[in-house]
This record gives structure tokens, C-alpha cells and sequence, in this order.
């Protein structure tokens, strides 16, 4: 698995014997959080893999106490509601003999202390500009991706021209947001995927990129007004974790204070 070298290391120390019954894995979206189970299953545990992620129930978790297999339980914190994160507790509380229980996460500050307190942590490396590039299909704008994205991920999933079209609007958006009115800005809402159109741009990639740009800006021009737009930025991305989020309401009123920031506003 390139590019985390120490992590490997450390999870080839354990032997099924000795391997945590309940784990974390935390690590960016892209990361390999996935990749790194399938390895967990083949080199270390090798048992049958249950992705568990869509069937967090009472009910669910009963039958597996009922009839209890070997397996090691995958649950991915990305696709869960606090609420959800509730019922997994108790299956964390008392993991079956025999069995482990693998959660993936983004960020710890999106799971419940009390899951993170009975499990232990695996944390994903960050990954080397060289190691990113291995990743890359084509050496065309290689340094314009390996710029912004920072997971295997997202470069895979990334078409470059795509990418072109992502770094124009967002050096608009420095650049000419504090000029435009409000419903000429309310139409970048319109360039973004909130419904499965993969035509537009995703936003995780979109902040990324706008990030980068932001602070590009500040650092080559003392753009004070940019640094305002990057930290404002940095902190709503944050918020995109939340899976109770209304992803396109929460768009329009972030780009409404980006826009008032823009002009001179806080």
C-alpha cells in the first residue's frame, strides 16, 4: 500500500490473536481508509469482510448476537448521522468473541468520545507530493493537481479537465467576487454536484481548491482580504462532515458570506 509505510509497520506487528477488537480508522476523504481494511482482512485478520455501514439498526445488531460468525463489521462514520453513531455504541461496548469491528472516519471531531474512547486509533499518513504522483494517469497538468489534491482519491477520481474549469472559477472567485452582485454570485451554487451530476464539480474539491487559491493569494499578494476568505473557508469545510447537513442551503448561505466578506464585510 504506498504511502503508509508506518501505519503498515505498525498494524504488521499484531497477528489475529493480538489485533484490537475494535479499531478506528481516521484519514481524509481518498485516503485509502477502505484499502487499508482490505489489507487488515488479508494479511492480518483474514476473515470474512461486512460492510454493516447501511444496516446500523437495534434490530440488526441483535440478529448478529443471535448468530454470532467470525467476521470483521466495517462501518463507515461518512455515511452516518450522530443518531446512528448512538446505536453502534452498544455493538462497540460489547464486540463479539471472535469478530472485530473496523469504523472509518474522516475526522475525530465527528465521532462520539465515547466510540473513540473504546477503540483503538489508526491515523492515515499524510501522503508525499511523489507518493501522489504515482497515482496520476497522465503527466499533463501534474503540477496543478498534485497543488490541491492530497488523496489518492481524489486525484483518481478527478478528470483534468475538469480540474482547468474548477481553477478558473475559483481565481474568479479571488478575484472578481467582490465586483459581482448577488445573484450573479449565487449562480456558483449552480456549478457545484449536490444531486449526483458528476458533470459539475464536487465540493470537497471545489474547497479545496478555492482554499488553495485563497491562500495563494494572500502569500504571493498580502491580500488581507483573501486570508479572511481562506480561514472562512477553511472553517465551513469543516462542516461538511456533519451528515444531518442540508449540502446545497448550506452552500448559498456560505457563499453569501464569502460575498459580504469579499466586499469589505466580516
Amino acid at each position: 500500500m504506498i504511502g503508509q509505510k508506518n501505519l503498515i509497520e505498525k498494524i504488521n506487528q499484531y497477528t489475529i490473536d493480538t489485533f484490537p477488537r475494535s479499531v478506528i480508522i481516521i484519514g481524509e476523504k481518498g485516503m485509502g481508509k477502505h484499502t487499508l481494511v482490505d489489507y487488515i482482512k488479508s494479511q492480518i485478520v483474514q476473515l470474512p469482510l461486512i460492510d454493516m455501514t447501511g444496516n446500523i439498526s437495534d434490530e440488526y445488531i441483535d440478529e448478529i448476537y443471535r448468530n454470532p460468525n467470525p467476521a470483521i463489521y466495517m462501518i463507515d462514520l461518512s455515511e452516518m448521522t450522530e443518531k446512528s453513531q448512538n446505536v453502534l455504541l452498544k455493538f462497540v461496548e460489547e464486540p463479539l468473541n471472535n469478530s472485530f469491528i473496523i469504523i472509518l472516519a474522516e475526522n475525530k471531531n465527528v465521532v462520539l468520545n465515547t466510540i473513540i474512547n473504546r477503540c483503538i486509533s489508526f491515523e492515515m499518513e499524510a501522503y508525499s507530493r511523489a507518493e501522489l504522483a504515482t497515482f496520476l494517469t497522465s503527466e499533463e497538468d501534474k503540477d496543478l493537481i498534485l497543488d490541491v489534491l492530497r488523496s489518492p482519491g481524489k486525484i483518481r477520481s478527478t478528470n483534468i479537465n475538469n480540474m482547468r474549469e474548477l481553477f478558473e472559477l475559483c481565481d474568479k472567485v479571488v478575484n472578481k467576487l467582490a465586483a459581482a452582485n448577488y445573484s450573479n454570485m449565487l449562480t456558483i451554487a449552480n456549478k457545484i454536484n449536490f444531486k449526483d451530476d458528476y458533470s459539475k464539480f464536487d465540493i470537497d474539491i471545489f474547497f479545496d481548491t478555492l482554499s488553495f487559491c485563497l491562500l495563494n493569494s494572500y502569500v504571493e499578494e498580502h491580500n488581507n482580504t483573501a486570508l479572511k476568505m481562506y480561514n472562512f473557508t477553511r472553517d465551513a469545510r469543516k462542516k461538511l462532515l456533519d451528515k444531518r447537513l442540508n449540502k446545497e442551503l448550506f452552500f448559498e448561505n456560505y457563499l453569501t458570506k464569502l460575498w459580504l466578506i469579499a466586499k469589505g464585510g466580516n
